[in-house]
């Protein structure tokens, strides 16, 4: 990233009139969200952004590289507290700036491709799932002719970008193509981790667990708990190093982990990771709901499977009914990012009421299934692709539900 040469400033400078205090803004906002303190560091980068506008305004071939730049760190600022619309249109205009000045000057196709990047995760983050694909697509195209012309360089950048493009073309439901680039992504982390194993060993983690999933949708499931298992115990190394940097990952893994373990009939051994990953989650949860709820939700899921294929239903009716009611409340604030989670959750939830058997269980289920239903048709209107096999799942499900509360024996 270009920066302008900064002048000295004066004990009574504003952000407006020094460069200098609005760069230390921008990095300051940086620094508190690593920290943890997500709304401190939004307001930091915020002042930051207005500053660099101002001075885009009078002098925008000095400063609106900065100004680009401040917009995608905000983006990922207010995608950190929930507001990803407003998180997308920042995400947008920083393209926006990059893009001209790329098309002005090509030193400045690094920051375009990484500003297409952030834009590609944003639009994923509110459910516009083709257009995040195709902004991905385009920082692919730009970082593999940098990677072409200087390996060592532009390693890492085509590995994060692969490892978009795995995760843009699996909401789409591409599963068998969403494979070769999350596989070429892990083969270039395990180079780079290779070299620097403190850089590089948690993104080497975290692309086995992508890997673990997309080998697992193509039913390559003894694969895919391989290297779920490799991911776990990179986690679990890290985690002995500085657990409050590394836990999150660690209960990611492990989620995986038990999918994959619960797929290939190890139950126990799946209850075991589940559980694990739900306390982890749970911990981080009570203490950044925002960043950490959704997470709680999908592993409390995962739990409520394992358990109900091991026989326990009332454990697994608990774990997905919880599980539901945190979803429900992230789709009343956030609807087109977590209704087909709410969807999916409510699906689970019925197919594990049914599995009692009991009528008065039945009966919610049909009713749970049923909403379910309305959320996929109505999110099919917007992608049929990707819900077209949901739908028919749910409708299946609603079928059997009706034919045993039809049953001359249904108590």
């Amino acid at each position: 990233m270009k920066h302008c040469s900064f002048t000295a400033c004066s004990p009574r400078a504003t952000p407006a009139t020094c460069p200098r205090v609005a760069a230390t803004l921008n990095n300051v906002g940086v620094w508190l969200s690593d920290l943890g303190d997500v709304e401190k560091g939004l307001q930091h980068t915020e002042e930051a952004q207005q500053a660099y506008r101002r001075l885009a305004t009078s002098q925008p071939e000095t400063y609106l590289p900065d100004l680009a730049a401040t917009l995608a760190n905000q983006a990922v600022r207010l995608s950190e507290v929930g507001r990803w619309a407003t998180a997308r249109t920042a995400a947008e205009e920083s393209v926006a700036a990059f893009r001209s000045l790329a098309e002005a000057n090509p030193a400045y196709e690094a920051d375009l491709a990484l500003a297409l990047n952030n834009l590609g995760v944003r639009l994923a983050e509110i459910g516009d799932a083709t257009p995040a694909l195709e902004m991905t697509q385009q920082s692919l195209t730009i970082r593999r002719r940098h990677h072409a012309d200087n390996p060592l360089v532009a390693e890492p950048a085509l590995a994060a970008t692969l490892t978009n493009l795995g995760n843009r073309l699996s909401a789409l439901a591409r599963h068998r193509e969403a494979l070769v680039p999350t596989a070429e992504a892990v083969v270039l982390y395990r180079r780079l981790a290779d070299r620097n194993p403190d850089a590089f060993e948690p993104l080497l983690s975290t692309a086995l667990t992508g890997l673990a999933v997309r080998l697992a949708r193509t039913d390559r499931e003894a694969e895919a708990v391989t290297a779920a298992e490799e991911s776990v115990a990179l986690r679990r190394r890290l985690v002995g190093r500085e657990a409050s940097a590394f836990e999150p990952g660690l209960a990611a893994a492990r989620t995986t982990f038990g999918a994959r373990l619960a797929a290939v009939a190890r139950a126990e051994d799946a209850i075991a990771a589940t559980q694990e990953a739900v306390a982890i989650h749970r911990r981080l949860a009570a203490a950044n709901p925002t960043g950490f709820r959704p997470a709680l939700a999908m592993s409390l899921l995962n739990l409520s499977a394992d358990l109900n294929d091991a026989g326990r239903l009332p454990e697994a009716l608990t774990a997905a009914a919880e599980s539901v009611e945190i979803r429900r409340a992230l789709a009343d604030e956030t609807p087109r990012r977590f209704t087909a989670d709410l969807a999916r959750g409510l699906w689970r939830l019925a197919t594990t009421r049914a599995s009692t058997a009991d009528a008065a269980e039945l009966r919610t289920a049909r009713s749970e299934l049923v909403e379910a239903l309305a959320l996929y048709q109505r999110l099919s209107g917007e992608h049929p692709s990707i819900h077209a096999d949901d739908l028919t799942g749910v409708q299946l499900a609603l079928d059997d539900v009706e034919r045993q509360i039809a049953a001359p024996d249904s108590r």
